[in-house]
């Protein structure tokens, strides 16, 4: 077990790009502009299997490591409700995460049932998203459509429609059964809204189209189809929404996240997933010229997970800062733990009692997109213990220089109570970010982390194309008192890069 591990996830991040299709209806049309398309949650689905040494009775599950879109446990965390096949009948049986051993078994809150204990039985936990997909047409159609396609998967061995994670797409869900609301249920047309004030539901939900890419091959989509009232048009150069998903994965349908696509040496490097937003006449006859396509790219297995674009680059690492006794953080020493960071996680490992426990990861960000792009972070929660309730707060910093998730001040005594936990942030020489939120400078300047994706701040960002990388250390700071419990803590951050064109 790593004690008071800084688990992170770096968010999904959402940028597009546009390219016109082969024409097939002649008009004059101009592909729509500023197109995004934005998830409420950038995880990726976990989909592995029931390794060998599982046992019925027991609350240790292991995991088949040699094979399947999910190796490892890197992207299960305490608190998670896995869904493990049934042998012999259909379905699975859900379970509880209470705790990560390792990247190869994970420990359950209650403990395994016979039919769930045979090795190569499924281990799915679903993640799914609310996608916000904003768009800003150039040209109107009377009684025109707007259509949303989102890859799906075209996988021999896999369904885009079963309510399971797919490695090649995005599933739309299932309609098996009662089941109608919640994950793995089916997107339903009343949790679509559709852009312009169109009053009507979405249509086309559970069918699909093949498009044929430039290397010949043949990929499938999802649609998801808006239409406009008879005689009616579309503003143009006026940005349009269309969401789609509700906000509560309990209350409403969403899209379900697909699993991993690449293996574990290359966890970290994104999986590519082509959308597009299609313009059709009345008579469903597709507008090639206003067809923009986008690619969301999605990262897991650093339990830093992010959504990156294909036009943005985004990458946490640990490069600069595994020396104990280094100061890339002005006004802090690296720890002694300093060689565990990695860009998966942050292990301050045994922390010193009324002393400054200080680590860091290295944030790095590019893109291509005329606008530039932002880097927000925030955090699930306060620093708690696995499997209690206790924590260890938010800095406040000095007892005279307060800080708040807003405002960063001097924090340069450890021995004030309570515990806290924060950072602060130092540009990389060389690399200096067009503009960072605050640094740390020579006083030691700290903030707390917000908590919750709406409360998420802005670390650095540029509002133009970069010229080149553009990074920052963040540094992460702990200090304990003498009253601490003792146990392990940990948390999870949340980093996020758009970039806009």
């Amino acid at each position: 077990m790593k004690k008071y591990s800084l688990i992170l996830i770096g968010g999904v991040l959402g940028v597009s790009f546009f390219l016109n299709l082969p024409k097939r209806f002649q008009v004059e049309s101009i592909p729509s502009t500023n197109v995004k398309d934005t998830l409420s949650s950038s995880q990726l689905s976990y989909f592995a299997r029931v390794g060998t040494g599982t046992t019925a009775g027991d609350s240790i599950v292991r995991i088949n490591t040699a094979a399947n879109p999910s190796r490892t446990t890197n992207n299960l965390f305490e608190g998670d409700v896995v869904c493990i096949g049934n042998s012999g009948t259909p379905g699975c049986t859900q379970y509880t995460v209470q705790d990560i051993g390792n990247t190869a078994y994970f420990a359950l809150t209650t403990t395994l049932a016979p039919a769930n204990a045979f090795i190569t039985n499924y281990i799915v936990a679903t993640r799914s998203a609310q996608h916000v997909v904003n768009f800003t047409p150039q040209t109107s159609v009377v009684g025109g459509k707007w259509q949303f396609l989102i890859r799906a998967t075209s996988g021999a061995a896999e369904q885009a429609s079963d309510g399971m994670p797919d490695q090649n797409g995005f599933d739309i869900g299932s309609n098996v059964g009662a089941q109608t609301t919640g994950p793995g249920a089916r997107l339903r047309p009343q949790d679509v809204i559709c852009p312009f004030g169109i009053g009507t539901s979405a249509t086309g939900i559970g069918s699909t189209v093949g498009i044929v890419a430039a290397n010949g091959t043949t990929y499938y989509y999802h649609t998801i189809t808006c239409s406009l009232d008879a005689g009616a048009g579309n503003p143009i150069g006026v940005q349009a929404s269309m969401i789609i998903g509700g906000v509560s994965v309990t209350n409403s349908t969403q899209l379900i996240n697909p699993s991993p696509n690449h293996t574990v040496a290359n966890e970290g490097v994104a999986d590519l997933y082509n959308f597009f937003i299609r313009h059709l006449t009345s008579g469903d006859v597709v507008i090639d010229g206003d067809t923009a396509r986008g690619q969301l790219a999605v990262v897991e297995s650093v339990r830093v997970t992010a959504t990156v674009d294909p036009t943005i680059s985004f990458i946490i690492d640990n490069v600069g800062v595994t020396n104990v006794g280094t100061s890339v953080c002005a006004g802090a020493t690296i720890g002694a733990n300093a060689a565990a960071v990695t860009a998966t996680q942050v292990p301050f490992g045994s922390l010193k009692l009324q002393e400054f426990n200080d680590l860091a990861q290295r944030v790095s960000a590019t893109t291509n997109a005329a606008s530039g792009y932002a880097v927000t972070v925030y955090e699930s929660d306060v620093l708690t213990m696995v499997g209690g309730s206790i924590t260890i707060p938010d800095t406040t910093c000095d007892s005279a220089t307060v800080c708040t998730t807003a405002s960063e001040n001097t924090w340069a005594s450890a021995t004030q109570t309570p515990s806290k936990f924060g950072y602060s942030l130092t540009a990389v020489p060389g690399f200096t970010p067009n503009t960072m939120t605050f640094t740390t400078g020579t006083t030691n300047k700290y903030r707390p982390f917000p908590i919750g994706a709406a409360n998420a701040v802005r670390i650095f960002n540029n509002p133009s194309t970069p010229t080149a990388w553009e990074r920052s250390y963040v540094c992460y700071r702990l200090t304990v008192t003498n009253v601490q419990p003792a146990g392990n803590y940990e948390n999870r951050l949340v980093y996020t890069a758009t970039a806009t064109f």
